[in-house]
C-alpha cells in the first residue's frame, strides 16, 4: 500500500464517521395526464437509495445574483457521500434527504445536481445542488 492510498482510505474513513444523513438519488421524467388534471404526473425513478452522507452548507451568507432580468438569493450547498457509492448520478438528477440524525427539518429537503462530484484523490464525493423544495 502506498503511503497516498493509505492516507486517503484514512481521508474516507473520517468523512464517512461524520455522514449524518441518508440520500435517495433519482430522475425525473413526466408521465401522463391524469384525469381532471392539466399538468402531467411526474415520475420519480429512483437511483441509489439509502446513501448515507451529509449536507453541507459552505456559508450562511447569501448572494445576490441576476437570472432572467431578477435578483435571486444564492447559497452555496454540496452533498458529501462516500467514494464509489454514487457512479452514476449526473447533473439534472435529484437527491432528497430521507433521514438526518443532527437536524430532523432537512428530512424530505429536494435537491437538485447542479454539476459533476470533484473525484480523484478525495475523501468523499462532493456534489454541488440547489434545493427545490
Amino acid at each position: 500500500m502506498s503511503t497516498l492510498t493509505g492516507v486517503l482510505g484514512m481521508g474516507r474513513a473520517q468523512a464517512a464517521s461524520r455522514f449524518t444523513e441518508t440520500f435517495t438519488f433519482f430522475s425525473e421524467s413526466l408521465g401522463e395526464i391524469p384525469d381532471g388534471e392539466i399538468e402531467p404526473a411526474v415520475i420519480e425513478t429512483v437511483i441509489h437509495a439509502d446513501i448515507p452522507g451529509q449536507i453541507k452548507f459552505h456559508t450562511v451568507n447569501v448572494s445576490d445574483r441576476e437570472q432572467a432580468g431578477q435578483l435571486v438569493g444564492v447559497q452555496q450547498v454540496m452533498v458529501k457521500v462516500a467514494v464509489g457509492s454514487t457512479p452514476d448520478v449526473l447533473p439534472d438528477h435529484f437527491c432528497r434527504v430521507t433521514a438526518s440524525t443532527s437536524d430532523a427539518s432537512l428530512v424530505g429537503k429536494k435537491y437538485r445536481v447542479a454539476g459533476e462530484s470533484q473525484s480523484g484523490q478525495v475523501s468523499a464525493h462532493r456534489y454541488p445542488v440547489e434545493r427545490v423544495s
